[in-house]
């Protein structure tokens, strides 16, 4: 069946055509929960490290390991032990958020519709610079996009505002939208305090076209 639909595109500073569709911000949500859920099932310390302060004489409390309890007094065995927690504690909230941006960057790019030219010219040029071109297919399709098509700091500005805000749009009530809205905020407040319009619209294609 050949219906035609509405795609939306953007149009680079150099003229080229972008398609792109929406994201799910339901999976992104997920993504997240996934991504939490392996680190604690390998034993990653994400939870703040709890220690014993004394209060009373004798008596003691568990507490919250902050920068401010974590050097005791007179006992530099135990300051060694918090100062370890809270150096892993970090490197473990530090990874995860690096895994994250890269599951997010990966759905991005999957809202993209570019592919691979036919034409594998390209792949030349770039290695005579020296420029190492993935050969896993998807990763060098997104280097494409990267390196090819959205070649100016104001086509990723606004092809990650116009991809949100069409994502946003249709997700809209989900209870995962907040979680989805917490991962991606820098993103968004990037892209809308810095995007400027440039030519985009919808264009009749084949309900045969790229999914």
């Amino acid at each position: 069946m050949n219906e035609e639909k509405t795609e939306s595109f953007y149009v680079t500073v150099e003229g080229t055509k972008v398609f792109y569709k929406p994201m799910s911000f339901v999976k992104q949500g997920k993504i997240r929960q996934g991504l939490e859920l392996d680190y604690r099932e390998h034993g990653e310390p994400l939870d703040t490290p709890k220690v014993e302060v004394a209060v009373y004489g004798d008596e003691t409390i568990e507490v919250d390991l902050s920068e401010a309890n974590i050097e005791v007094e007179g006992d530099p065995e135990e300051t060694a032990r918090r100062k370890k927690l809270w150096a892993d504690h970090v490197d473990a909230l530090g990874r995860l958020k690096k895994d994250l941006k890269e599951a997010e960057n990966n759905q991005l790019f999957h809202a993209i519709l570019t592919q691979l030219p036919e034409d594998e010219s390209w792949i030349e040029a770039q290695k005579a610079l020296h420029i190492r071109v993935p050969e896993d297919p998807e990763k060098r399709r997104q280097h494409y996009i990267e390196t090819e098509v959205l070649t100016s700091m104001e086509d990723i500005v606004e092809i990650n505002s116009l991809i949100f805000t069409k994502s946003a749009v249709r997700t809209v009530g989900s209870e995962d939208l907040a979680v989805a809205k917490d991962s991606f905020r820098d993103i968004v407040l990037g892209t809308l305090k810095g995007s400027t319009a440039t030519a985009n619209g919808t264009e009749a294609v084949e309900d045969t076209a790229k999914e």
